[in-house]
C-alpha cells in the first residue's frame, strides 16, 4: 500500500502563516498607538518643589485637612480599641501596609 502525498495548499503553510499573523499583530498594535512628539509633552513640574508651589493649596492642604481627626480624641480612640480606630481612619491606598499613605 503506497499513499500518495499530498499537497497543502500554499496558504495553509506554517512558512506562510506565521508572517501573515505576525504582519496583521505588528500592524494592529501601530494602527492603535498614539505617537506623542517630544514637543507635545508637558511636564506640570521638574522638582518636587516646583510640584509643591503648584499644589500646594488645591490638592495638598485638603488632603492633609479633610480627614483631620483632634489627636486628643485619635490618642482616645487608639488606646480604647486600635484596630477598629485604624479601621475607621486608617489609608491603605497603594500597599497592604497599615502605615502606607499615597
Amino acid at each position: 500500500m503506497s499513499t500518495t502525498p499530498t499537497h497543502r495548499p500554499l496558504w495553509r503553510r506554517g512558512v506562510v502563516v506565521a508572517p501573515v499573523l505576525g504582519a496583521l499583530l505588528l500592524g494592529g498594535m501601530a494602527a492603535s498607538t498614539t505617537f506623542v512628539g517630544a514637543g507635545d509633552a508637558v511636564i506640570a513640574a521638574d522638582t518636587a518643589v516646583e510640584f509643591a508651589d503648584l499644589n500646594y493649596e488645591d490638592v495638598i492642604v485638603p488632603s492633609l485637612t479633610d480627614r483631620a481627626v483632634e489627636v486628643s480624641d485619635l490618642a482616645t480612640r487608639v488606646l480604647a480599641d486600635p484596630d477598629a480606630t485604624g479601621e475607621e481612619l486608617g489609608r491603605r491606598e497603594g500597599r497592604a501596609s497599615r502605615s502606607a499613605t499615597p
